[in-house]
């Protein structure tokens, strides 16, 4: 149970712009208070994500996800309410003030414990590297690559000393301990011998989330003999490399700008390039893009050129990420280097000729089918079907008509078969015409609609609930969940702020519904809307209760229970004179 005071969390959520927090994560483009984007939660194409700026609140249409910034952050960082509140204090600059300082207070949560570990190990490194008598080495090697001091200092590149135990000791002298210090990857304990340190004489290049929190480290061998180049950080409780870029706390920016990201695969790649002016540039950590570097991508930007070198390993990474090309709407483009590697092509080529490289690149289907068709035998027809059976599969990965069409007459073209014969192949292949997977979604009733209207505008007009508890009440309403969100409202007291009331329901399916209503677009003449809505409910409802009293007496025998009877007609005719009444009651016209 957290202890963090009431005081705190309410302060944090003042402070705290939903819109400001909402935009590390996310591009977002306003129109009117709203602001949309792509959902951080699903991958999608088309932008159903919305935040009120006014009720700092959000909600996405498509997965129905929403809440106050503390459920995002929880969401989006996948972490409990104690440490996103903690996480949102950080970042705007707030203290957290616990209610006792009980055994259960928590005065850093394990991830904060983990980024001031790395945090400490990063300005060890780096002063090794620019003062250190050893690191004389790392500075050296920087010199070769035409890398100065500013440049060290911005990437805060390190250097891990050849002793077996310098950070391990430092770490431990600052109060840190051993196993923490294990899980963040920084040292190994092998066979029971003493903690040694995980790094020994590399070049250290710290890598940093989103936010700027260091959460991982490469390191580059500097003993010739030394079998493993690169080595990075394992998996821990604050890094993931498959789901990680280097320098995107640096480029987002540049990348939301020019809407487009570089991807490089190592990390003396985006140096040399963002040296050389492309601000945009990021590295997958030497390991293949994922469909979660996309999906993550694809938050900041429209289309991504990823560089690869002219290695045959290189193209068959482009080729590995065709499976999740068309999961997001981000466009997956790809540029071959003639030779060498991006930090070697722009110093010795130059920032012009690698932009051409750039502004030529191909989307990735494209290029993967020009690499089917280039690198197969096609001088006769069964070694051509072959090749062309091969980019079938291919095509079908995409899972998209309009795609398939395009790619076929792609394909048609490189070939030099008729696009006709190449349909007509394709098709028998895949065996008959796929049914569209979208499912029909249940229109809603006009009686339906009137609720969902009703309470979207109590949302916006708090002032007329007490005016509506006057006409309506839960049982009124045709849906459960809108029955318990009007007995929310109804019991809300004057002064208290729609997204504190939200932030205080527990049922993830009310909150969301909530933040889903609180989004949706409202009326322009807000007043007769309300109304002509709080009409249609009543009026519903008693048409209900009209119908259900006639089911009953028509069961009930006017003979044998003439009492009950009566009883039960006159319910019916007043139920029918106050739907008569309706209009006069609320003040239609």
């Amino acid at each position: 149970m957290s202890l963090i005071s009431d005081d705190s969390i309410n302060a944090i959520r003042e402070k705290a712009d939903l819109v400001e927090i909402v935009s590390n994560y996310v591009t977002l483009k306003k129109t009117g208070r709203t602001h949309k984007g792509l959902c951080p939660f699903h991958g999608e194409k088309t932008p159903s994500f919305a935040v009120d700026s006014q009720k700092q609140l959000f909600h996405c249409f498509g997965c129905q996800e929403g809440g106050n910034v503390f459920n995002f952050m929880m969401k989006v960082e996948n972490v409990d309410f104690a440490d996103a509140v903690e996480i949102l204090a950080k970042q705007t600059g707030s203290v957290v003030n616990y209610v006792s300082k009980g055994k259960n207070e928590r005065s850093k949560n394990q991830k904060e414990i983990f980024y001031q570990i790395n945090k400490e190990a990063a300005d060890f490194y780096h002063q090794q590297l620019i003062e250190g008598e050893k690191g004389k080495v790392g500075r050296e090697y920087l010199k070769s690559r035409n890398y100065g001091k500013n440049v060290a200092k911005k990437f805060k590149i390190g250097y891990a000393p050849p002793n077996r135990s310098s950070l391990i000791d430092l770490l431990v002298k600052k109060g840190h301990k051993q196993q923490d210090i294990a899980k963040a990857d920084l040292a190994y304990v092998s066979g029971g011998s003493q903690a040694r340190d995980r790094f020994i004489n590399r070049l250290m290049f710290p890598i940093q989330d989103v936010r700027g929190n260091i959460i991982g480290f490469g390191g580059r061998a500097l003993a010739k003999d030394e079998k493993a180049k690169y080595i990075n950080s394992s998996q821990t409780p604050v890094f993931e490399k498959g789901r990680q870029f280097y320098n995107l706390d640096k480029a987002k920016n540049e990348i939301v700008k020019k809407d487009r990201a570089i991807i490089v695969e190592g990390y003396t790649d985006v140096i040399s390039l963002h040296k050389n002016g492309f601000q945009n540039v990021v590295a997958t950590l030497g390991t293949a893009l994922t469909d979660k570097h996309v999906e993550i991508m694809s938050r900041f930007c429209a289309s991504a050129v990823m560089l690869f070198d002219s290695d045959e390993a290189g193209l068959k990474a482009a080729q590995r990420t065709v499976e999740f090309a068309n999961l997001t709407k981000l466009e997956l483009m790809v540029a071959v280097l003639p030779d060498g590697d991006p930090a070697d092509f722009v110093s010795g080529k130059g920032a012009e000729a690698l932009q051409k490289l750039l502004d030529a690149a191909v989307p990735v289907v494209d290029f993967c089918l020009e690499r089917i068709v280039a690198s197969s035998d096609i001088s006769t027809a069964q070694k051509r079907l072959a090749a062309i059976s091969k980019a079938f599969d291919l095509i079908k990965s995409q899972h998209n008509v309009i795609l398939e069409q395009e790619y076929l007459h792609r394909l048609a073209n490189l070939t030099g078969v008729s696009v006709q014969d190449i349909a007509t192949e394709y098709r028998k292949k895949q065996g008959t015409k796929q049914q569209s997977a979208v499912q029909e979604q249940r229109t809603l009733t006009v009686d339906e609609k009137a609720e969902i209207l009703l309470l979207t505008i109590l949302l916006e007009r708090t002032d007329l609930i007490n005016r509506c508890s006057e006409v309506i009440e839960p049982g009124d309403f045709l849906s459960e969940l809108n029955k318990e969100i009007f007995k929310v409202l109804a019991e809300k007291r004057e002064q208290e702020d729609i997204a504190d009331l939200i932030a205080k329901i527990e049922n993830a399916q009310l909150k969301n519904k909530f933040s889903e209503l609180s989004l949706l677009e409202k009326p322009q003449y807000i007043d007769q809307a309300f109304a002509d809505a709080l009409k249609k409910v009543k009026d519903c409802a008693l048409r209900r209760k009209i119908n259900q009293m006639k089911a009953v007496l028509e069961k009930t025998n006017p003979v044998d229970s003439r009492v009950e009877y009566d009883k039960l007609f006159k319910r019916l005719i007043d139920l029918e004179a106050k739907r008569r009444d309706l209009k006069q009651v609320i003040g239609v016209n």
